[in-house]
């Protein structure tokens, strides 16, 4: 390789690495010019031509990377990519690709790397919905409230008077001490404690007509909820989207404080908790598709959303909109993702051409499940909302799973309706 066929390798490398997910910054221009140099050096001395190995003289040290990430792979990776010589144009690709993805043969696996793409609830892609599919319809807005009454209504009790919960009031003797009712002329309704009116005319032996109590309810507290939205393989983009849309409006019309997430094999925070509907429904992020869906990691990384950016004192609520369909599990840095060190690539430890497989479905929702147990535990509802089925042919939700994950959560499944 020459002078003038090493800088355009090294600019598609650099291209590659600033774009990858477990790089924080670089590779600088000077570490470019630097690794420049030692090619040209050592093909001057040895008479070879490895730029390989003069990009990982120069570049690994000059990354930084995420914690675990593995500085010395991400470069020859880089470089696998680069040597292609694959620019980013649309039109059809020497393998057969299409113009998101670019296949490279490496040892024993088949690297496909996929271009990001950016997500956002408003708006949308045509390669999203697929040649001659509208955007999914949303659904009304008194079925996207009923919806959320129905999913998050349990960590949206009122208060009581005493400030407990109706639980905590249930459990002790609150209610007895609740102020005797007062009506005044043009009252026609009266919120009656029947526990409180009966225990307070038993221990005074008066009638309970003399006796009554109330409870002082205060307006439903307001909730911090993270929307995950499954843009994996199995979910179409525009199929959610509708769905999402009114989910959000719903919500922010509630006053709560949401965040969304989307995910596939990866997550990421598409706008982190807000009141402020327009700023959710305007903010948009690059999103790394793949085919398999992680509920274990999403699961994971809203309850570390929650617990680091919400008060113990406010209810908290995950809500996943999925297909319930978990083909993975684990985090990076243990190696059990799908890709530990390629979040956006698909890589097939097989033949070329031939599927990966490199977690079972069983073992990834035993894993979605422990991790909603964990969010349960931390006071954190896990609620499940699948789409409905789609009459274009899509996957079929497994709501039984759902449903499973739902209970392990402590929160609620459901399946939305009409045809989105």
């Amino acid at each position: 390789m020459t002078r003038a066929d090493a800088a355009p390798t090294l600019v598609r490398a650099a291209a590659f690495l600033r774009g990858h997910s477990d790089v924080l910054s670089g590779p600088s221009v000077r570490a470019l010019l630097a690794t420049q140099q030692v090619h040209d050096s050592l093909a001057a001395v040895t008479g070879r031509d490895d730029l390989l190995r003069a990009a990982l003289v120069c570049l690994p040290h000059r990354l930084h990377v995420r914690p675990g990430a593995d500085a010395d792979a991400l470069v020859r990776t880089a470089l696998a990519v680069a040597e292609q010589g694959y620019e980013d144009e649309p039109g059809p690709r020497p393998d057969g690709g299409d113009d998101d993805d670019v296949r490279v043969p490496v040892p024993g696996a088949v690297l496909t790397v996929r271009r990001r793409q950016t997500f956002s609830l408003e708006g949308g892609d045509a390669r999203e919905r697929g040649p001659g599919t509208a955007a999914a319809p949303s659904l009304s807005a008194g079925e996207a409230a009923a919806l959320l009454d129905d999913l998050i209504a349990p960590l949206a009790r009122p208060l009581v008077s005493d400030g407990a919960t109706p639980e905590r009031r249930a459990r002790s003797s609150a209610s007895d001490r609740l102020a005797p009712a007062r009506r005044r002329a043009g009252d026609r309704t009266i919120d009656l404690s029947v526990r409180a009116t009966v225990r307070a005319a038993a221990r005074s032996g008066r009638p309970p007509a003399q006796e009554l109590r109330t409870q002082a309810r205060r307006p439903t507290a307001t909730l911090d909820v993270v929307l995950a939205l499954d843009v994996s393989g199995s979910m179409l983009g525009a199929r959610t989207r509708g769905l999402a849309q009114a989910l959000a409006h719903a919500l922010a019309r509630s006053g709560h404080r949401v965040a969304l997430l989307a995910f596939s094999s990866a997550v990421t925070v598409v706008c982190p908790l807000t009141r402020d509907p327009r700023r959710m429904l305007s903010a948009a992020a690059e999103i790394e598709p793949a085919d398999p869906t992680n509920l274990e990691l999403v699961i994971d990384d809203a309850r570390e959303l929650l617990l680091r950016h919400s008060r113990p004192s406010r209810s908290r609520r995950l809500l996943l909109v999925t297909d319930a369909h978990p083909t993975v599990c684990g985090r990076r840095e243990e190696g059990a993702a799908f890709d530990a060190r390629l979040p956006f690539a698909a890589i097939s430890r097989a033949a070329p051409g031939a599927p990966g497989q490199p977690f079972g479905a069983g073992v990834a929702r035993q894993a979605a499940l422990r991790a909603a147990a964990r969010c349960r535990r931390e006071g954190i509802g896990v609620s499940v909302l699948c789409p409905a089925a789609d009459p274009a042919g899509g996957g079929e939700a497994d709501l039984a799973f759902a449903a499973r994950l739902a209970r392990a959560g402590g929160g609620r499944a459901r399946r939305a309706p009409g045809a989105l």
